[in-house]
C-alpha cells in the first residue's frame, strides 16, 4: 500500500513538474514570438521610412507646386509637370560653344541662365530631353491657359520688373537676348526669349517670349545667329 502511494505522490509530483516546465517552455516561446514581432514592427517602420525617403528623392515643393530635378554638366536642375509635358523649371546654364552670359557677366549666368545660338540651341539639352518644337509650347500655352494669359503665369515671382503669378511651377525669367554677330544685349528684367526648334527658313527659326507688360505669351521669328533663353522639354 505504501509502495502504491510513493507512487502516487511521484507521478503527482512528476505532473506538476512537467506542467511548470511545459509552462515555462511556452511563456519562452510566447516571448521569442514577441520579440520577433516586434522586429518585424520594426523592420515595416525601417521599410516605411526608406519608402518615403525613396518617394523624396528627386523631388522638392515650393507650396503647393512639386518639383523633379534633373543632374547635368555639374548642375541640379528643377524639372516640373505642367498638363502632359515635363519641363525644365529653369533657364538653361549649360557652358557651351556657342553660348554667352548677358553683358558678358557670369552673374547673369547664375541667375537667368545663358543665352544660345539656335545652332547650339539645338543640341545644348541633356539625353532624353529636347528643345522644344513650336507645337510643344503651344501645348505648354494651352495648359497655362491660352495665349491670353499665359504669359503672366508662368513668369516667375521675382526676377522681373514686374513679376508674374507663377502658376504652375514655370518660373520663366527675363534673360533677355543678344546677337552673335554684332554683340549686343537687351532687355535683361524686362523680357524673356527661348528657342523654338521650328524653322521658319533657312536663316530664322521661331522664339517664344514674355515681356513684363503683357499678359500674353507671344511669337516671334529671329535670325538663328542671335542669342536666346533654353528651356528643355523631355522626350
Amino acid at each position: 500500500m505504501k509502495k502504491i502511494i510513493v507512487i502516487l505522490v511521484f507521478v503527482a509530483v512528476s505532473a506538476l513538474i512537467t506542467g511548470c516546465w511545459v509552462e515555462n517552455v511556452i511563456d519562452g516561446v510566447k516571448n521569442v514570438v514577441f520579440g520577433v514581432e516586434k522586429v518585424v514592427d520594426g523592420v515595416e517602420e525601417v521599410v516605411d521610412g526608406v519608402e518615403k525617403i525613396v518617394d523624396g528623392v528627386g523631388s522638392s515643393s515650393l507650396g503647393d507646386q512639386s518639383y523633379g530635378s534633373l543632374p547635368y554638366e555639374g548642375q541640379i536642375y528643377r524639372t516640373v509637370v505642367i498638363g502632359t509635358q515635363t519641363w525644365m523649371a529653369e533657364n538653361l546654364n549649360y557652358a557651351v560653344e556657342g553660348s554667352v552670359c548677358y553683358d558678358n557677366k557670369a552673374e547673369n549666368c547664375t541667375k537667368y541662365g545663358r543665352l544660345y545660338d539656335w545652332n547650339t540651341a539645338k543640341n545644348a539639352c541633356p539625353d532624353g530631353w529636347h528643345l522644344p518644337s513650336d507645337k510643344e509650347w503651344n501645348e505648354l500655352m494651352t495648359a497655362a491657359g491660352g495665349e491670353n494669359v499665359a504669359g503672366i503665369k508662368l513668369r516667375a515671382k521675382s526676377g522681373w520688373d514686374n513679376n508674374g503669378t507663377d502658376d504652375y511651377g514655370f518660373a520663366a525669367l527675363p534673360g533677355g537676348e543678344g546677337s552673335s554677330i554684332v554683340r549686343f544685349f537687351s532687355g535683361i528684367g524686362t523680357f524673356g526669349y527661348w528657342w523654338s526648334a521650328t524653322e521658319s527658313s533657312s536663316s530664322h527659326a521661331y522664339t517664344t517670349n514674355m515681356d513684363l507688360n503683357r499678359d500674353k505669351l507671344r511669337w516671334d521669328n529671329d535670325h538663328k545667329s542671335n542669342l536666346s533663353s533654353v528651356r528643355c522639354v523631355q522626350d
